[in-house]
């Protein structure tokens, strides 16, 4: 039988002998009789467990037991071939089998299978290449989520403002122009997904969407579009006003029937979003009617009211709302269907009622609406005191919060009231006069601007001129302004009220309540806090439990200027309907903390009260936690008496076997859990489409969480932590221009930007997440500290040490693991390679990531060829055949095709061994000159390469060593080549930054710290075991006893490649290396090689390894392994009575067992 390792881009197929073996197969299908017949065809002797009775084609020939499979079926088992039809029955079998180191094939699930079958039977491959195609399938659907209701059109559900009032505008228009103002996540996009799709609106028409650049004078268009009658409408964000305002006013003079979305926003000096109404403010002379809603259920239906009232009074109107928070803030909102719409639209429109005015016309709209809907609303309105004494007026998105604010201070028998303006323009004196009591005293204007305008206070000034009545009481006028809903809270509503009736009260803006306390207004409401990091994939455990609550409310920001990509999530929810506000949390409930490499960036517990659940995700326990934890913490852990809890999520799908992909699962686990939910598997399930086939898998999670979440106490020694003085931690994550779904380009791989994308992109780096790190595995940034040569300058070979620090980083490492380093291009020989093909190093491109399609990264040509795309790697015949399609001149394109073809088979192996680059052949064939977007695609990127790590992390636990040797080679042609990531480590000086990741590795010490330890290692092979030599040193100073290491070490010259000699010598001396070896091939006439001085220890061999169950292992190149082999076989015969196959019997048991590890290249 042939196999091959599973879903690894390095598997190479290997040889097993199944003669005479015990082989176990189960399933009950034609796969499990296939896989039968492969074994007996093989000299195995087969077991089949199966529920039905046995094939006739195996009748005699396999013992046959029907029944289901038992954990004792194992016992004799030395390999195992199953079938299973459901994903948590391959679970169960593959844990059983992992458990007695059986290794197993499970058909359909390559994640749980040791391997996979390589077979050359044309009728069985047909059947393995459709289970696979079927496993992909199943795998996609049993993990895939229940699809949002994002698609046009539009039903009741978890939405957003901006999807929400983007299907209004579809819905309702014949075209709608999209003014994007950021790069990502703008009002309209949805809009632009149903037109691409071909979506008919309400009224069964086609929707032209059309994606506007925003400059000055924009707008134009809409008026060409709206002069034929057709039904237009504008999804834009406020900061394109500004350009529009000319051409508003001639919309408004001809009384075209427009309307006007507007997601309202501004930016601070450091790029950083807030809930701005000054850019609409700008338009309140146009003639627009304009309407402000407050919550995204209001910014739907007023959406709906705007449309239908500038279709009745022939008027533009703009609609607007908030476009930080309630813009994307998920929570559940009321949506009519299209024929409600069609129905209540035209009612209206085709009414030959009159009106006197605009205004008037607008509250019958709104009256109409609320008598079909059942959501009522006026143009002005008050809530609280009939006889307040202070009154805020304020129109934009804080007056949800207000009007709950007051309704719950006036329950303290306090006397305030709240006047909100809903319909700003036309202003409606009449109702706000009648509407205002004549009991206040202090009135203040409250508005959503950082400017230093007041339209609204001078709006309301004018007003109050008009009534006799309170020009005679004369009610102290406050001016007052915020940010937006980002910084307002019920809280800051009181302390406006509180600072009002005030004697010397005047004037202020946000800072003057930023630090006003917690008032809660909530009751019943779950308030729950989630810290992610864009790279970590815990992202999805609190967005997606919004499908877990009937009644919840969602919202995430992402702070794209930071490297990594933070990501908040606050997340309320209800046992029964509720009107979930929009603004910050203040006293969390629960409190997740999914990363812990960001324990030291934040102020997490800022959000804490006493009892709060404190979840964070990690391994650390113990001591490392204590560690880990930062000072700012454990002081204000001790102060607020938070639940505090740890949870490592990767050991709970690592012991289940799952797939990391399922970490959301065990976070939502843990949360559900500690909320006491009854029905947690159940819950989680429904967020998936196989609601069945996934449910039983999560009880298992369910199970583990249970046993892995454990309490942390916090000891009173915490009130002792010093905190050195810093900056005040963020406590939250601000908005940016750019969210966590930016996406620059939609078609295309790579796009070389305009001029003016560039500039923004250099002058604003971090504000673009198309930055985010594009490996798929975890990567850190870790500084050389050291790059010292082993090796004598004079000598060949060039053998150096390296040494990084990791403080800060995160970067955890097991003994055995390998660091994979992101080496670069060389520099000069790049910008050679550039020069030659003309392109400028300084232009950006846009590069799609290969991971996730929908994302994109800019770079600088130099950052693409240096970092990413590997030029000087060795092509493949794919690449000629391509290459081939460009060639302009038919001789070189003749003799690309050549070269491919079996006649240049020859010529062409010559050029692997000669290590012919990628660049090599673009010099050669001059007239093939793919342009940039198609090149990426032809060249591959970088690899990362593996080095076995050199240090332990006890001894060493803010530091990472490696042992390389620069790899330089003369090909057959006489050129010289040198290692692109060995040149690039060579080259790199203390201060740079490398980008690393981890491998994991089968070499581990063994489990019992006496135990005996055997290493053979030649030259660089050395690096693992200068680690668990540093391992074994940690524990012995620990006060543990270790067992006899023992060390065969190899290489050329004493003199010149004794690699850690003075440290190798240092641990003999002291006994802990209790065995050193060492073979010099070349000091002497005749070779040594490590194999021969093991030969010299035969009865050493034999007693670590037979008589004290000792570990063996080979790290380096793979020519000794035979030899070495033969010589621990040659030891088993000579000390232990038996013969060499039993021998050679012993070493593959030893393999099977993990105690004789070979790690060889």
């Amino acid at each position: 039988m042939t196999v091959i390792a599973p879903n690894h881009p390095a598997s190479f197929p290997v040889g097993w002998h199944l003669t005479d073996k015990e082989v176990l197969v189960l399933g009950s299908d034609s796969g499990a009789v296939k896989k039968a017949n492969l074994a007996l065809e093989s000299g195995a002797n087969v077991t089949l467990i199966s529920s039905n009775g046995l094939d006739s084609s195996l009748e005699g020939r396999v013992q046959h037991i029907q029944r289901q499979f038992q954990q004792e079926d194992l016992d004799k088992a030395a390999l195992v071939l199953a079938s299973a039809s459901e994903k948590i029955a391959a679970l169960k079998i593959f844990n059983r089998c992992r458990d007695k180191r059986i290794p197993v094939h499970i058909a359909k699930f390559p994640q749980y299978s040791d391997f996979e079958l390589l077979i050359k039977d044309e009728e069985v491959e047909e059947i393995i290449e459709r289970e696979a195609q079927e496993e992909l399938v199943e795998e996609e659907s049993l993990f895939s989520l229940a699809p949002t209701a994002h698609d046009f059109p539009l039903a009741s559900g978890v939405l957003d403002a901006n999807a929400a009032v983007s299907y209004v505008a579809y819905a309702l228009s014949d075209i709608a122009f999209v003014y994007p103002v950021v790069p990502s996540g703008h009002l309209g996009e949805q809009a632009e997904a149903w037109s691409r799709e071909g979506r008919h609106n309400a009224f069964g028409k086609t929707v032209k969407t059309l994606r506007m650049d925003t400059r000055s004078g924009a707008g134009t268009a809409v008026l060409g579009a709206s002069s034929n009658g057709a039904n237009v409408s504008i999804l834009t964000g406020s900061r394109a006003i500004l350009h529009m305002i000319p051409n508003m006013y001639t919309l408004a003079d001809s009384k075209v029937p427009v309307v006007f979305h507007v997601s309202t926003q501004g930016f601070d000096e450091n790029l950083y979003a807030y809930g701005d109404n000054f850019d609409v403010m700008t338009a309140r002379q146009t003639g627009f009617a304009l309407l402000s809603s407050s919550s995204a259920q209001e910014a739907y239906d007023f959406a709906v009211i705007a449309h239908v009232a500038s279709a009745i009074t022939q008027t533009p109107v703009l609609h607007f709302f908030d476009g930080v928070r309630i813009a994307r803030e998920q929570t559940k909102i009321d949506i009519a269907q299209p024929a409600e719409l069609v129905s209540f639209y035209e009612g209206l429109v085709n009414n030959d009622a009159s009106f006197n005015s605009v205004a008037e016309a607008i509250a019958e709209v709104m009256s109409k609406f609320g008598t079909l809907f059942g959501r009522k609303y006026q143009p002005v309105e008050y809530f609280g005191a009939e006889d307040a004494t202070d009154v805020i007026v304020h129109v934009g998105s804080a007056s949800s919060i207000i009007e709950k604010t007051v309704e719950t201070l006036n329950q303290e028998s306090k006397k305030y009231g709240f006047l909100s303006v809903r319909l700003y323009r036309p202003w409606c004196v009449e109702q706000i006069l009648a509407l205002l009591p004549k009991s206040a005293k202090n009135v203040i204007v409250l508005e959503q601007t950082a400017n230093a305008t007041t339209p609204l206070l001078q709006d309301f000034s004018a007003t109050l001129q008009q009534s006799k009545e309170l020009r005679d009481q004369k009610p102290r006028l406050i001016s007052g302004k915020f940010g937006g809903v980002t910084n307002f809270t019920p809280a800051t509503v009181q302390t406006i009220y509180e600072q009002a009736s005030l004697v010397n009260a005047i004037d202020f803006n946000d800072a003057a309540f930023s630090d006003a306390s917690e008032l809660s207004i909530q009751g019943g409401v779950k308030q729950a806090i989630f810290w992610d990091t864009l790279s970590s994939g815990t992202l999805k455990a609190a967005s997606s439990l919004n499908r877990v609550f009937e009644h919840s409310q969602v919202h995430t920001t992402y702070d794209s200027y930071s490297n990594g990509g933070v990501a908040f999530t606050e997340l309320r929810h209800s046992a029964e309907a509720a009107q979930f506000l929009s603004y910050p949390i203040q006293q969390a409930d629960y409190i997740g903390i999914h990363d812990d490499s960001i324990l030291d960036k934040y102020n997490f517990l800022s959000a804490a009260k006493s009892a709060t659940q404190v979840v964070i995700n990690t391994p650390l326990r113990g001591e490392e936690l204590e560690n880990k934890l930062p000072g700012s913490f454990k002081k204000e852990a001790l102060k607020v008496r938070p639940e505090l809890y740890v949870l490592d999520a990767s050991k709970v799908l690592s012991e289940l076997g799952l797939d990391k992909d399922l970490t959301v699962v065990v976070l939502q686990a843990a949360y559900l859990q500690l909320q006491g939910h009854a029905q947690i598997a159940e819950a989680l399930s429904q967020q998936y489409l196989n609601k069945q086939g996934v449910e039983g898998l999560f009880r298992d999670i369910v199970d583990k969480v249970e046993q892995e979440l454990t309490s942390v106490e916090l000891p009173a020694t915490w009130a002792e932590v010093e905190v050195e003085e810093e900056a005040d931690l963020p406590n939250k994550v601000n908005v940016g221009l750019a969210t966590e779904a930016s996406v620059e380009s939609e078609s295309g791989f790579t796009e070389v930007k305009n001029w003016h994308t560039s500039a923004w992109q250099l002058m604003f780096q971090e504000a673009y997440e198309t930055r985010k790190d594009n490996h798929e595995e975890k990567t850190f940034i870790i500084t050389i500290t050291e790059n010292r040569r082993l090796t004598p300058l004079s000598y060949d070979r060039n053998v150096f040490h390296l040494e990084m620090d990791t403080t800060g980083t995160g970067l955890k490492y097991e003994i055995g693991d390998a660091l994979g380093v992101h080496g670069h291009n060389d520099t000069a020989e790049t910008l050679e390679f550039l020069q030659f093909y003309g392109l400028n190093p300084d232009d950006i491109v846009s590069v799609k990531k290969e991971i996730d399609s929908e994302q994109s990264e800019s770079r600088t040509m130099l950052q693409l060829f240096t970092q990413h795309l590997d030029i000087f790697g060795r092509p493949s015949k794919r690449f000629y055949e391509t290459l081939a399609t460009f060639a302009k001149d038919p001789k070189e394109k003749e003799r690309l095709e050549f070269l491919i073809s079996s006649e240049g088979s020859a010529e062409f192996k010559q050029r692997v061994s000669d290590t012919v680059t990628y660049a090599d052949i673009l010099r050669e064939f001059t007239s093939a000159h793919p342009e940039i977007d198609d090149l990426v695609q032809m060249v591959p990127p970088i690899k990362p390469r593996h080095y076995s790590i050199a240090s332990s992390m006890k001894a060493h636990p803010n530091s990472v060593h490696l042992l390389v040797v620069l790899v330089d080679w003369t090909t057959t042609s006489g050129a010289a080549r040198v290692g692109q990531c060995t040149r690039f480590l060579s080259q790199s000086k203390v201060g740079d930054k490398l980008t690393v990741s981890i491998k994991p590795s089968v070499m581990k010490l063994p489990p019992r710290d006496e135990q005996p330890v055997i290493m053979a290692g030649l030259g660089t092979g050395m690096a693992p075991f200068r680690a668990f030599i540093q391992e074994r040193a940690y524990y012995k100073a620990q006060g543990r006893k270790v067992g006899p290491m023992a060390l065969y070490f190899g290489s050329r010259f004493r003199g010149s490649e004794y690699l850690y000699g003075e440290e190798l010598e240092a641990y003999h001396a002291e006994g802990l290396l209790t065995h050193l070896q060492l073979a010099f091939s070349r000091d002497q006439k005749q070779k040594i090689y490590i194999q021969h001085k093991m030969q010299e220890d035969s009865q050493l061999l034999h007693k670590y390894m037979l008589e004290e169950d000792g570990h063996f292992y080979l790290c380096g190149p793979t020519w000794p392994a035979g030899d070495v082999k033969d010589a621990m076989v040659s030891s088993f015969v000579e000390n232990a009575g038996i013969t060499e196959a039993q021998a050679n019997n012993k070493i593959s048991e030893l393999k099977e067992l993990e105690k004789y590890i070979l790690e060889v290249y």
